[in-house]
C-alpha cells in the first residue's frame, strides 16, 4: 500500500529527531519512492487485467464460439461460459476493492492448471499433454503459485492466438531444488530475430523475474515454439 501524507510526515519527523536535518532533501527522496511504488502498483493492476481477467473473458468467448458450431455441446458450453463470466465479475470486484488479487489461501495450483487445460482442450482443436510432479504443490508459496499459473495461462493464450497448433505439451517438474516449466507446441512458430509487439511475452518475463528465475524461448518458422522457465525452491 502506498503510504499516506500523514505517514510520510511522521517518518520525516522521526528521522529528523535522530539526526537527519535536511527535510527538503528527505521529502524529495520519499516522494520519488512513492512515485515508484505507485508505478509498480499500476503495472501490477495492468498485468492482472491482461493476464487474469482478459484470459477469463477469452475463455468464455471460446466456449461461446464453439457452442455456435457444436450443437451437441451447446448447453454444457454455455453453462460453463456463464460460470466463467461470473468469475470475471468476482475478479473485477476483488481487484477494484483491494487493488491486488491474491488468490485464496487454499488455492490449488495443479487443480487450476487441470481446469485450464480442460477448458482449452474442449474449445480448441488442440491436444494438450500435461505432465507434472504432484509434490510441487507443497514446495511453492501462494505468490509463487500465482506467478506459475499466470505464466502458463499467458503462454497458452499466445499459442491460441498465434501458433495455430494442433498439439502442445506442458511439463512441470522438480529436480535438485529447481522447478522447471516447459511448454512446447507444434504450431507455425516465429522468427526470434524479429521484434514482436504485444505485452504477452513481456509479462511472462516480468513474472519469471519475480520468481528470480530464468526464461528461454526457442522457435523457428514452421517448427513450433518452446517456452522454458526454471527457478529455484527449497524443499522443507
Amino acid at each position: 500500500m502506498v503510504p499516506s501524507n500523514k505517514h510520510i510526515e511522521c517518518l520525516i519527523n522521526a528521522m529528523h529527531e535522530i539526526g537527519i536535518s535536511h527535510k527538503k532533501n528527505l521529502l524529495n527522496l520519499v516522494s520519488r519512492a512513492i512515485v515508484q511504488a505507485r508505478e509498480q502498483e499500476r503495472e501490477e493492476i495492468a498485468r492482472e487485467l491482461h493476464d487474469n481477467i482478459n484470459q477469463l473473458i477469452m475463455a468464455s468467448k471460446l466456449m461461446i464460439d464453439t457452442a455456435r458450431k457444436e450443437e451437441h455441446q451447446r448447453q454444457a458450453l454455455l453453462k460453463k461460459s456463464a460460470a466463467t463470466l461470473e468469475e470475471v465479475i468476482h475478479e473485477i470486484r476483488k481487484l477494484s476493492g483491494s487493488m491486488a488479487t491474491p488468490h485464496i489461501k487454499d488455492f490449488c495450483l495443479l487443480e487450476a492448471i487441470d481446469q485450464l487445460v480442460c477448458t482449452i482442450s474442449s474449445c480448441k482443436n488442440m491436444r494438450i499433454v500435461l505432465k507434472y510432479d504432484r509434490m510441487i504443490e507443497s514446495l511453492l508459496d501462494l505468490e509463487q503459485k500465482k506467478q506459475v499459473y499466470r505464466i502458463i495461462q499467458e503462454q497458452f493464450n499466445n499459442i491460441i492466438k498465434h501458433a495455430a497448433a494442433s498439439k502442445a505439451v506442458l511439463l512441470i517438474e522438480y529436480r535438485k531444488d529447481t522447478i522447471r516449466i516447459k511448454i512446447k507446441d507444434n504450431g507455425v512458430g516465429f522468427d526470434l530475430t524479429q521484434k514482436r509487439n504485444g505485452i504477452g511475452l513481456a509479462n511472462i518475463g516480468k513474472r519469471v523475474a519475480l520468481l528470480k528465475g530464468d526464461l528461454n524461448i526457442l522457435s523457428a518458422i514452421n517448427q513450433g515454439s518452446t517456452l522454458d522457465v526454471w527457478f529455484r525452491v527449497h524443499a522443507a
